[in-house]
């Protein structure tokens, strides 16, 4: 039926795919085996036995799941071709590994004679997939396990498909309340599917004869996930990779996150399955998003590694925090240990020793070694420092601040400042201070402080010095109150001589009256040549009333501040923009 392209040969087909005649490997193409199909429904319709038996054993042998189970069937039952148990069993077993749920039920029965833990595995797997012949052994299994409620659930599915042993079983369970609510009315109910009971079952009949039946709620499986887990487990231990990844599959349908993970790398993996990195990916995505940490973690791990990806480091980055603010450890673990070595980044030991540390307070005892060790290395480092010439001391200070120790990064920012052991940098020696006030180094606060309030290695931020000053004040350090004095008065300085000199420009523009509010404020702010301005419209009743005693104390105030007039130049000026 199938010719060998290579030798010609048309003889009877042997399974293994291979030419009896040449040893080359058959060839079967999409279209051929559309026809071959069609070929054997139609010999099957006509009784053309002998062409039906080959088509269906090259179908089988070219894994047409369909084929594979009918094929086992005819070898378990001998139907149509010699009998042989072992033949059956391998092409039901390549049946079930495609979760065909008859396949994987005749394999159980069959494989149950050499190991009953692998055919107990896939009696109660072909259930789960819904092949109705495998639910009342189920039901019988976990009877014997004494796991009744479990049992009740399977003999009620045996019994939904009319299996008549189950019917009676979930009668006389409802009769007896045997792991299920007493009801006459249930078991009466479970009674009437039965045209005639069995011998077994007509003193039950009997009993309830003239009981009213009820139809009964659905039992429930006492716990549906736990029993997938288990058969998870025993599928992943056994290479079961198809069953594997359909459990976890029926588990993340039902909401299980981590299963949502497993399903998603196998996609992408193509573990189980044929590789679909799209599907894959979605399920990730959707895991992540709905508080998956091993979901997390894994699209962490397909970014970081590039394997089935473009690398990108941002995106692996935002998952393992993703994973970490989820509660997983091993996502912040992992960022430290990316960060440690330099992987796909540039290497930032003291982003490592944040992430360990965030790992630890997670629980990590991986984590809080490593960030021991570290800490251990960067304080040794600083240390020896001081024990070392200016040169080597730089150096000491630089690989200490750089693992993230907040009082060698003081040190390199005074290196800087000074020029010992580096050229001179104020814009370098601020940027360490202000790294050592970010990472919580008090001692950094009044360097920082004073940077900002007088421009060192950065602009002039008023605010920002009193800020770092306030904070130094409050960490105990007295010099910090000294300069906040300083700038306050320094600012009230600016401000008296911004007034004054909007006091000028309203006189300049004859709005006497606005520039003597102006001036009366830069007064109070004690700046000298506004008094002596005012004293002037005072002595000469210019915007107010004629006051000279009042004008002499003005001018004697501002002689105080160390104004002076000689040859009454200032007040000439003044009277003369007025006019």
């Amino acid at each position: 039926m199938l010719i060998c392209k290579t030798c010609g040969y048309d003889g009877p087909y042997q399974l293994g795919k291979v030419c009896p005649n040449c040893g080359r490997e058959y060839e079967m193409s999409s279209e051929q085996t559309d026809e071959l199909i069609h070929y054997v429904e139609q010999t099957k319709a006509a009784k053309e036995y002998e062409g039906y038996i080959e088509g269906v054993k090259i179908l089988a042998d070219f894994g047409c799941t369909e084929y594979e189970r009918e094929y086992g069937i005819m070898l378990e039952r001998g139907e149509l071709v010699e009998r042989n148990y072992d033949l059956a069993m391998e092409f039901f077993h390549r049946g079930a590994q495609k979760n065909d749920s008859y396949s994987a039920y005749r394999f159980s029965r069959l494989v149950n004679r050499i190991n009953s833990e692998s055919g107990r595995f896939w009696l109660i797997y072909s259930a789960i997939l819904g092949c109705n012949e495998s639910y009342f052994e189920v039901a019988e299994e976990f009877d014997h396990a004494g796991l009744t409620e479990d049992a009740n659930y399977f003999y009620y599915l045996a019994a939904a498909c009319n299996n008549v042993d189950a019917i009676v079983v979930m009668a006389n369970r409802y009769y007896e309340g045997k792991g299920i609510e007493q009801s006459l009315a249930y078991a009466k109910w479970y009674m009437d599917k039965l045209r005639l009971p069995p011998i077994y079952a007509i003193k039950l009949a009997y009993k309830i004869r003239n009981v009213r039946s009820s139809e009964p709620p659905r039992p429930k499986l006492k716990s549906y996930d736990g029993l997938i887990k288990k058969l998870i487990a025993v599928a992943e231990e056994n290479e079961y990779d198809s069953a594997y990844l359909k459990l976890n599959t029926i588990l993340a349908d039902r909401g299980d996150l981590d299963a949502v993970a497993v399903v998603g790398v196998a996609y992408i993996t193509g573990y189980g399955t044929e590789p679909d990195f799209n599907t894959g990916l979605g399920y990730l995505i959707s895991g992540a998003a709905n508080g998956s940490i091993k979901a997390a973690v894994s699209l962490g791990d397909l970014y970081i590694r590039g394997e089935y990806t473009d690398v990108d480091f941002k995106l692996s980055e935002k998952y393992y925090e993703r994973a970490g603010e989820l509660g997983g450890a091993i996502g912040f673990l992992i960022l430290g240990d990316i960060y440690y070595e330099g992987r796909a980044c540039k290497r930032d030991i003291k982003k490592a020793v944040f992430y360990y540390d965030k790992a630890t307070l997670l629980g990590s005892p991986h984590a809080y070694e490593k960030s021991r060790r570290i800490k251990e290395e960067r304080e040794r480092l600083y240390k020896d420092a001081f024990n070392k010439s200016l040169g080597e001391r730089f150096e000491n200070f630089l690989l200490s601040a750089e693992m993230g120790y907040t009082k060698a990064q003081i040190g390199v920012a005074e290196c800087y400042a000074k020029g010992e052991g580096v050229k001179k940098s104020s814009v370098l020696s601020f940027a360490y201070y202000k790294s050592a006030a970010d990472d919580g180094e008090s001692s950094a606060y009044l360097p920082l402080g004073l940077a900002y309030a007088t421009g060192f290695g950065t602009k002039l931020d008023y605010c920002k010095a009193t800020e770092y000053l306030k904070l130094a004040v409050h960490h105990g350090y007295d010099k910090a109150a000294q300069a906040l004095e300083s700038i306050s008065k320094h600012r009230m300085k600016r401000m008296a001589q911004r007034h004054y000199s909007r006091a000028m420009e309203l006189i300049y523009q004859k709005k006497i009256s606005e520039a003597r509010r102006e001036l009366e404020i830069a007064a109070d702010l004690t700046n000298p040549n506004a008094i002596y301005t005012l004293g002037c419209l005072y002595e000469f009743g210019i915007c107010a009333p004629c006051d000279k005693e009042r004008a002499y104390r003005l001018y004697e105030s501002s002689y105080r501040l160390g104004f002076r007039d000689p040859r009454a130049l200032y007040k000439l000026f003044v009277l003369k923009r007025i006019r």
